[in-house]
């Protein structure tokens, strides 16, 4: 096997790992924004009406729990409309932007990478090694990938 090919494979191994990496680690943000901005809801903001319109309680309860829920939740909501601490309206508004904000800047930071330019620079990086240590390198790297795999 040339040179260049072995160059190109660990290129493609190193940039498989980048990309499971950093699908892994944008799908763990993604999965806690969704769970923190449904928890700020659904203590916060939407009243039982709301939750149960959009998580269609009334379909996968029985109306006796149905009702000892609402009635549960109504009292929540009579003491956070009593207490008046957080003004809901206003905290949506800033958490819906801030999650907007956040999903623009990750795109922006995820554009302004430039891919040939990381490759350009891998290869230069690769050709400093010899043949023997970009085989173990690549040994290496697939015992890397079936870890990852393995997760």
């Amino acid at each position: 096997m040339e040179l260049s090919t072995i160059i190109t494979i660990i290129i493609a191994i190193i940039i498989i790992i980048i990309v499971t990496w950093l699908f892994r680690t944008l799908l763990k943000f993604v999965l806690i924004a969704i769970f923190v901005y449904f928890a700020f809801h659904v203590g916060f903001v939407w009243g039982f009406d709301d939750i149960n319109k959009f998580f269609h309680l009334d379909k996968f309860l029985k109306e006796e729990a149905s009702q000892t829920l609402e009635s549960k939740y109504s009292t929540l909501e009579e003491k956070r409309a009593e207490f008046g601490i957080v003004n809901t309206d206003e905290m949506k508004r800033v958490v819906d932007q801030k999650l907007i904000d956040a999903w623009e800047e990750a795109d922006k930071v995820y554009e302004s990478i430039d891919k040939e330019a990381l490759i350009k620079d891998l290869q230069e990086q690769l050709d400093a090694y010899t043949k023997e240590e970009i085989e173990e390198a690549v040994e290496k790297a697939e015992l890397e990938l079936k870890e990852v795999n393995n997760l």
